[in-house]
Order: structure tokens, then C-alpha cells, then sequence
């Protein structure tokens, strides 16, 4: 999770030099970082403090069913995991409804926030049912006494599969292989012109870029597939542990051994999304190579200096002693 911490760092220092030409694409990248870095710190406070320290029954209330539940935790990764569609559906209107998609950025805009915030809150809203303040106690085995709230709980874990999982798995697959297609029959030379028609047609298109076409189909594709297999393991084991716990052989009890493996996997996808966002992102791509090298030029120098002074400074020889 620290190595994820710096990446999501570096991202969000590093996303204004990309000079993207959409303000609505670089906001939902940092965005994505922010998320992402919010995860990644989450995920080493929950292994680090299992329960905040409480002086009254409102603290002890507040302490059980925000934090002990993970509320806080699973409201950043579903934001992230929001966030990650809105990234698939920006490209998707930026390609396919490029006419009108600089003057509905705004709204774009908008639309995504106030979905990244009902989304996040369907997600993890219902996890404060997962544990129980009861006599100075947050309890994380109980059995309500409600039996509206046992049902719920029941209900939530087959909402919470297709909402979680299922629901942003089908979104990435479908828009990114819906841009993907689009750019390719847009390259692809129309079959019913004359064949000199389309020869010269084609020659035209490859000397004026269609390398760089094929580069950007390329990352897309390759950023398509990061996402895809990303959301599909880093997700999977929590999510089916939670729903079909049965198959495992024990009880999804929030802050076992066993859920904290599937939060830690869980919490890794956080840390590739820099990394996924660099591969499908050309332009910050290269940023992120120029400041690599940057770097790296700068510790160089710092380090031939440092050794310059170090020759300086030691004696030449056992006489000098």
C-alpha cells in the first residue's frame, strides 16, 4: 500500500503536465488518484487501528459503525470503482459524441459527481449494519432483533455482487469495446468507393497518422484489459466471500483474518490504476517518463557532486596523514 500511496502521489503532481486537451478528462483522472490514494491510506489505517478510542456512548456509537464497519473504507473504493466507469464513459463521449462533447462538458461533469456520490453511498451504506453498539460494545457477530434488518443483510450481499462487481465489470467491457470499435471502423477504408478511390484514400490516411491512430487504439485496448482484469481479480475474492460465504466454510465477520485478505486484495487495484491510467493515457505516459528522467538526471548530479567533495576533501595519500 505505500508503494501505491507514492503512485497516486506522483499521479495526481504529475496528471496537469500531460496537457490534456479536455479539462473533464483530466478532472476524472485526479480524481482517480485522489480516490485511489484514499484507499491506499485507508487500507494501512484499517490494519493499523482496529478501533478508535471512545469516552461516551456517542463515540463509542460513532467509533463502531463508521470506522469497525469499514464504512469509510468501502465509500472511497466504491468512489474509485465510480470513477473508473466515468473515466470508461468520458472516452466513450469524447470519441463517439465528439460534436456536442466539449459543449456538455460541464454537465458531463456534473453527472458523474452526483453518480460517483449515489453510487458510493447504495455501496456502503448499508455496511453500518454489519456491527452492533450495544452495552459500551461494538459487537461484529450479532443476530438483530429485527427481522427487517436480518432480511436486509441478506439482500445486501446479492446487491452488493451486482452493484459492485457485475455492474462496473459490463460498463468498462462494454464502452471500452464500443470506443475501440468505433476508432477502428473509422480507420478502416470505405467499402464502397472505387478500388483507386480507396488506395489512395488508404495511402492518404497512413501517411497522415494512422501510425498514431493505431498507437491510441492500441493503448486504449491495453487500458481496456488493465481495468478489466483489475476490477475482475482485486475484487472478486471480498466480493463472493461476502455473498457466498457458505462456499467458504465460514462467517463474513468484518475485521477477521479472512476479510482483511479480501480488503487487501481489494486495496491493490488502487495501487495499478496509476500505472493502467500511464499505459491507456499517451500524453501522461510521457510525462511521467520526462520526470522519471528528470529525476533521475538530478540525482545523478547530486551524487557526482557529492563525490567531487568526498575526493576533495580526503587525503591523497598515507603521507597526508
Amino acid at each position: 500500500m505505500g508503494v501505491g500511496t507514492v503512485l497516486n502521489v506522483l499521479a495526481v503532481s504529475l496528471l496537469p503536465r500531460a496537457h490534456l486537451q479536455s479539462r473533464l478528462t483530466l478532472w476524472l483522472l485526479r480524481a482517480q488518484s485522489l480516490c485511489d490514494l484514499l484507499v491506499c491510506l485507508m487500507t494501512i489505517l484499517l490494519f493499523w487501528i482496529d478501533a478508535f478510542p471512545y469516552w461516551d456512548d456517542i463515540g463509542g456509537f460513532l467509533s463502531c459503525h463508521l470506522w469497525s464497519s469499514q464504512t469509510f473504507y468501502w465509500m472511497a473504493t466504491s468512489a474509485s470503482t465510480a470513477n473508473v466507469v466515468c473515466i470508461v464513459v468520458d472516452r466513450l463521449w469524447a470519441t463517439v459524441y465528439a460534436a456536442t462533447y466539449r459543449r456538455n462538458q460541464v454537465r458531463y461533469l456534473v453527472l458523474c459527481c452526483i453518480g460517483n456520490f449515489i453510487y458510493s453511498m447504495a455501496c456502503s451504506g448499508p455496511d453500518v449494519l454489519l456491527v452492533q453498539y450495544e452495552n459500551h460494545t461494538c459487537s461484529r457477530e450479532y443476530t438483530s432483533d429485527i427481522p427487517a434488518i436480518e432480511e436486509f443483510r441478506r439482500i445486501h450481499r446479492y446487491l452488493w455482487l451486482v452493484l459492485y462487481y457485475m455492474l462496473p465489470l459490463v460498463a468498462v467491457s462494454v464502452c471500452h469495446g464500443y470506443v475501440v470499435w468505433h476508432i477502428r471502423r473509422r480507420l478502416r477504408p470505405q467499402s464502397n468507393l472505387p478500388e483507386e478511390s480507396q488506395t489512395n484514400s488508404t495511402a492518404e490516411l497512413s501517411e497522415s497518422g494512422s501510425g498514431q491512430s493505431a498507437n491510441i487504439v492500441n493503448s486504449l485496448t491495453l487500458g481496456a484489459m488493465g481495468f478489466i482484469i483489475c476490477l475482475a481479480l482485486a475484487h472478486s475474492y471480498d466480493t463472493f466471500f461476502y455473498a457466498f460465504e457458505w462456499v467458504f466454510g465460514t462467517e463474513y465477520i468484518v475485521g477477521s483474518s479472512e476479510q482483511l485478505l479480501g480488503l487487501f486484495l481489494n486495496s491493490m487495484n488502487a495501487s495499478v490504476n496509476p500505472i493502467l491510467i500511464a499505459v491507456s493515457v499517451p500524453s501522461f505516459r510521457r510525462s511521467c517518463v520526462q520526470a522519471a528522467r528528470y529525476s533521475l538526471d538530478y540525482i545523478r548530479q547530486e551524487y557526482n557532486e557529492a563525490y567531487r567533495k568526498y575526493s576533495a576533501d580526503r587525503p591523497s595519500s598515507y603521507s597526508d596523514l
